[in-house]
């Protein structure tokens, strides 16, 4: 806007300066016609002519005067439109930056490039979880695209019931579940994988009717990993693995026996 309102103003002092030049010849003219005449004039007409002389010469220094102050406005003024064109140029180079960031930042949010990975890969990992529980148990597990919402949800159905959230389905089919989709998550990974897994309780959640769902589990984990560490309270985990090492209290110490 500032260089809008600078651009007339020094195209205004350019038009005076070329206007008080023309006066100023126009006048210098007239002085050299009238200093012909005065040889031929009277000593009143003299007197006369030298007094239109010293008036034009007046005005002639006053118009280079004025000349002088408009020089110094128009370099005035092109400072400031040089300065205006510098923070122009300064403020859409940050305008841009500015834009460049925003875009950035939508790129790395929730709803970005982090979204857009996740549902691109989410038909792998439904097919790894998938391929975990066949055999094991009755239900799938999977994960659930809402593109409306641009959220990601778990889910799981028996048959061709209709599915509900997997925090709606029992102890033993969430410990189950969790166990499949953390084994699919390690399979699906380019990260360097671990040839062993830890299992830490979980499995007073477990109910009669998911004791053999269990057992199966177990037998899919000894193919995956080389070890398979399980820590749990409940005694009848010890039928199920191949060694148990048990840690006992003693005299206010821990005791293991192997």
């Amino acid at each position: 806007m500032k260089l809008a309102q600078l651009g007339p103003q020094g195209a205004s002092s350019s038009e005076e300066h070329v206007r008080l030049t023309g006066k100023i010849a126009e006048l210098q003219s007239e002085i050299e016609r009238l200093n012909l005449k005065i040889d031929g004039w009277s000593d009143e007409n003299i007197d006369l002519l030298q007094r239109q002389s010293r008036d034009a010469m007046a005005a002639v220094t006053t118009m280079r005067q004025k000349i002088d102050d408009l020089i110094r406005a128009t370099g005035a003024v092109d400072a400031k439109i040089e300065a205006t064109s510098a923070d122009i140029k300064s403020l859409d180079g940050m305008h841009e930056l500015a834009k460049t960031k925003e875009l950035l930042v939508e790129m790395c949010g929730r709803d970005g490039l982090p979204y857009l990975v996740l549902t691109r890969t989410l038909p792998v990992i439904n097919a790894e979880i998938a391929k975990i529980l066949a055999g094991i148990v009755k239900f799938t597990v999977f994960f659930e695209d809402d593109p409306e919402e641009q959220t990601v949800s778990l889910r799981m159905r028996y048959g061709d019931y209709k599915s509900r959230p997997l925090g709606l389905g029992s102890g033993a089919e969430t410990f189950i579940a969790s166990l499949a989709i953390r084994v699919a998550l390690l399979s699906v990974s380019s990260l360097p994988k671990t040839d062993f897994l830890i299992v830490d309780e979980g499995f007073g959640k477990l109910d009669p009717e998911h004791l053999e769902a269990l057992q199966r589990m177990f037998e899919y984990l000894r193919t995956a990993f080389k070890t398979v560490f399980v820590v749990s309270h409940v005694d009848y985990l010890k039928d199920l693995v191949d060694h148990s090492i048990e840690i006992t209290s003693r005299d206010g110490y821990a005791h293991v026996e192997a």
